[in-house]
């Protein structure tokens, strides 16, 4: 497969965002894609743009040479800062109560995102206070 279809294969975008990562014309990015490039080359940063744009190795979108992932880190997962925080509170739990720290919070989770409301109990909750949380807190007897 030729360095153009090669491109044209992995994008699966429009050209318009590419155009606006390598500060150039739709036009331009066209003639590259199509291998029509003459003159129509990306300046070095450009091009080092548009290949962490790509997720390619940016030897290879110059020169077409060499392999075209590598040197490409693998995309990292996104991890929201909430799940950060929660992560931080887990580990801040000493080790030895971490286990029932966790499995507290994974059932108030799972009770959370239940489909149907918790019964709600005057015993249970305080005024105001969520069910769900109420619902998922263990009893006075479980704090020795």
């Amino acid at each position: 497969m030729d360095h153009a279809a090669k491109i044209k294969q992995l994008e699966k975008i429009e050209r318009l965002e590419v155009a606006k990562v390598a500060d150039c014309t739709t036009q331009n990015i066209g003639m590259i894609l199509r291998g029509v490039q003459g003159d129509q080359k990306l300046n070095t940063e450009a091009n080092y743009r548009v290949a962490n744009f790509l997720r390619v190795n940016a030897h290879w979108l110059a020169t077409e040479e060499g392999d075209m992932l590598k040197g490409v880190a693998p995309e990292q997962p996104v991890v929201s800062f909430e799940a950060k925080q929660l992560d931080l509170l887990l580990r801040s739990i000493p080790e030895d109560r971490r286990l029932i720290a966790y499995q507290m919070a994974t059932q108030l989770l799972i009770s959370y995102l239940a489909p149907a409301p918790l019964p709600q109990s005057a015993a249970s909750t305080t005024a105001g206070q969520d069910p769900h949380v109420a619902a998922a807190m263990p009893s006075a007897s479980h704090h020795k």
